[in-house]
């Protein structure tokens, strides 16, 4: 079976976050036949010429989506990008990416997912972290599956390398014209865009042609169950069952109460979800100390 890796993003080289260590532990897991750091143009680059792996230079399309709770600008087109731009159509039975702030830290159980999932009759694979469980009150978000891990089988090929540009611009002055209770819940819910990243690839992968959602916050019956259905199709498997890591943010593998999976067997599913309480639990007393609440 032929494997590809996309390392997706801009280069790190700080004191905790090391692109060059997610590269190494690529070629140390001796799981793809192709590995590719897909990035912009950054002078460190030279760095890794004697590194048996492809890097693609990407033309930047530039942060267009402000962010004024975070001041910051989002970057939802350069992850398209970059993403799109290394896909290659029906040269690899399996392709995935991952952020390149992330590292393989145990391929053993990386090569057990990737196994189970080609031969599983999904056509995705995604990890659960940070992907909302449409089916708790307080959240119900849809169509926000993680963007840390994207792999698909060969039969996606073309439909990830044709993920459309969005229009940043529209969809932020969209949310600055909002007016009534919608504008209140954006502003409560703190939604910058009119579609969060995540949203924007998922919808654009299961349902190209007919959104189902005005809005990142638009939640009914028909588009759950749409979703529920959209969901068949996808393998979620959590962070550290995949023994993959974020070095930007060291705890974003641990089990959260709130997350969607469909991997794990039941024993697992109860201690995942016990552990996600605990979590919870152990921050909502942490931010009082801190005075966050």
């Amino acid at each position: 079976m032929k494997c590809r890796l996309i390392i997706q993003g801009p280069y790190y080289n700080e004191n905790n976050i090391s692109t060059k260590k997610s590269i190494e532990s690529a070629i140390n897991s001796n799981l793809f036949s192709s590995i590719c750091l897909s990035t912009y143009e950054n002078p460190e680059l030279k760095n890794l010429e004697k590194m048996n792996i492809e890097i693609l230079i990407n033309d930047d399309p530039g942060c267009k989506s402000y962010d004024p709770y975070r001041d910051r600008y989002n970057n939802n087109n350069r992850q398209r990008v970059t993403l799109t731009s290394a896909v290659l159509e029906d040269r690899f039975d399996f392709t995935m990416k991952i952020r390149s702030d992330c590292y393989i830290k145990d391929s053993s159980k990386l090569e057990d997912v990737i196994h189970r999932f080609m031969l599983s009759s999904k056509d995705f694979l995604f990890c659960d972290t940070t992907s909302v469980d449409y089916k708790i009150s307080y959240q119900r978000i849809l169509y926000h599956l993680s963007d840390w891990v994207i792999g698909f089988k060969k039969s996606q090929d073309k439909l990830i390398k044709s993920l459309p540009i969005e229009d940043e611009e529209k969809n932020t002055k969209w949310v600055q014209n909002l007016s009534g209770s919608l504008k209140d819940e954006f502003r409560l819910k703190r939604g910058s865009t009119r579609y969060g990243t995540e949203q924007w690839i998922m919808l654009n992968i299961f349902q190209r042609d007919n959104f189902p959602l005005k809005h990142s916050y638009d939640y009914t019956e028909f588009s759950k169950d749409l979703y529920e259905k959209d969901l068949l199709r996808v393998m979620c498997v959590p962070l550290y069952k995949m023994g993959i890591r974020s070095m930007k943010y060291s705890k974003i593998h641990y089990p959260h109460y709130d997350r969607y999976e469909n991997y794990l067997n039941i024993p697992e599913k109860i201690v995942y979800k016990l552990v996600g309480i605990l979590f919870k639990i152990t921050l909502n007393i942490y931010a009082k100390l801190r005075g966050y609440n």
